[in-house]
């Protein structure tokens, strides 16, 4: 699915963005062309501008599905998740 690269190992202490992480799930459950669309998304969190524009799609749907929140309306675009937190 091209979540994870062949020539990669999954490792746990590695870490990805909440961005990243947004983009991994939705592109997991097969939504990335929905996502792809990211003009007809708004997201509403207080640190919107600090949102990378190529993952607003992703997040407006992981977040709308609940699959991510925000933190005291903040999504907390840059902040680091492990491969050990996806997979709880």
């Amino acid at each position: 699915m091209g979540i994870i690269q062949p020539a990669n190992q999954f490792a746990l202490d590695a870490t990805l963005t909440r961005q990243e992480f947004a983009e991994w799930s939705i592109k997991l459950l097969q939504l990335d062309n929905v996502a792809k669309y990211k003009d007809i998304y708004k997201l509403n969190f207080a640190d919107a501008s600090s949102i990378d524009p190529a993952y607003t799609g992703f997040i407006a749907l992981a977040n709308g599905m609940g699959l991510i929140d925000a933190q005291q309306n903040n999504f907390n675009a840059t902040k680091s998740v492990s491969y050990a937190d996806l997979a709880v």
